[in-house]
């Protein structure tokens, strides 16, 4: 069984859905976790940005880049 210690939360950027939970991205690294931030992030979209989480102590804990 796979273990994945972070995910990416994306949201709907548009639509009667703007800001609802679209999809999660895992990642077994962080490093993994960072290079997909960086690809996903865009300025203009502060708001809607994909969060960070990390799983700590069996629960999801969202963390700061």
């Amino acid at each position: 069984m796979l273990h994945y210690e972070y995910k990416l939360r994306f949201y709907e950027l548009s639509g009667s859905n703007k800001g609802n939970l679209r999809t999660e991205e895992f990642f077994a690294s962080r490093e993994g976790l960072l290079k997909r931030y960086r690809e996903a992030f865009r300025k203009e979209l502060y708001s809607l940005i994909p969060t960070a989480w990390q799983y700590v102590d069996g629960e999801w804990e969202r963390i700061l880049l």
